[in-house]
């Protein structure tokens, strides 16, 4: 992830502010299933939610909100901007807290991308802006369209997405996650306060900013520094080419019709290393024995886990994750 920073920095000038957002289940729970998404959701859940805030607010993470979500006793964690590499450090500790924050109460936590067929899934939302050397918000351009240097860097992204999701949704059910009807993206697609883009842009946040963007395409199986790499190194490639913005086109559109260059983002596990494999520029972004073992791993878990059926696979990637 350094060398990915210091491509960023020290060959465009521009740094990158990073905020995570976490979802998770309470897979325990045996709430009323009409009470997803709401004040009393959280009320239910209230004596283990208040332990878990206060531990990752002692412990300096910059917490910034602890909310219920759409699936029942499901929950997101998110955090204050940082650098990218303080953002996953971050991360990576407060999932082990709220895993400890549940022991602790006797109760079971899961950061599985999916804990079952029916429920709606967890992911790993990546807010992003992009700043010059001085700190100073790049996002927008001219009549706050976007910027040229955003647009060639989330145009290079959408260019190698396929291959990134190798990083980003890297588990046998990750795939699942990118069908309709669930609520997440299903193309390489940017687009204007649509939460089933895989970049949107978005105006809601703190501060002055005119928007901000966010990387919808990843979930809690992923290494945060793995992602990050990708996703900077991907960004990188679209500034060294200077690609074009992306135009805005809504997952509602593109379920009618498909304009060239957009496309299905894979299905399974398979499809997204077979799109790596096939990703030259992005392969040679990362040392050949961390892919070579990457793939090692990953081919591990497709043995396993296509032997695997019904409730007892996402039972296991729930005690897993």
């Amino acid at each position: 992830m350094e060398k990915a920073i210091k491509r960023l920095e020290e060959t465009f000038g521009i740094q990158l502010r990073v905020g995570l957002e976490q979802e998770f289940y309470l897979i325990d729970s045996t709430r009323n299933h009409l009470n997803a998404y709401s004040l009393q959701s959280f009320f239910e859940e209230e004596d283990f939610l208040e332990i878990l805030g206060t531990s990752l607010n002692n412990a300096g993470l910059g917490l910034k909100s602890l909310h219920a979500e759409n699936g029942v006793a499901q929950y997101e964690l998110t955090f204050k901007p940082d650098n990218p590499l303080k953002a996953c450090d971050h991360l990576i500790l407060a999932k082990s807290i709220s895993r400890w924050s549940a022991i602790k109460m006797g109760r079971r936590i899961s950061f599985s991308p999916l804990i079952s067929k029916e429920k709606v899934g967890s992911g790993l939302h990546v807010h992003f802006s992009l700043c010059d050397k001085d700190g100073t918000n790049i996002n927008a351009g001219e009549n706050k369209q976007l910027s040229p240097k955003a647009g060639s860097f989330i145009s290079g992204i959408l260019k190698h997405l396929n291959a990134l999701t190798a990083f980003s949704s890297p588990s046998f059910i990750s795939g699942l996650r990118y069908q309709p009807p669930r609520w997440t993206a299903y193309f390489n697609n940017f687009a204007v306060q649509d939460r089933k883009a895989a970049v949107r842009q978005t105006y809601l946040g703190e501060g002055t900013e005119p928007f901000h963007f966010e990387f919808r395409t990843a979930d809690a199986a992923a290494s945060p520094y793995l992602v990050l790499s990708a996703f900077i190194h991907a960004g990188c490639n679209g500034l060294e080419k200077k690609l074009n913005p992306p135009k805005s086109l809504t997952t509602h559109q593109l379920l009618k019709e498909l304009p060239e260059g957009i496309g299905r983002l894979p299905k399974t596990l398979k499809e997204s290393l077979n799109a790596l494999i096939q990703d030259e520029i992005l392969m040679k972004c990362f040392p050949e024995e961390l892919i070579q073992q990457y793939f090692e791993n990953k081919n591990h878990e497709l043995t396993i886990a296509e032997k695997l059926e019904g409730n007892e696979l996402f039972e296991r990637y729930s005690q897993s994750y």
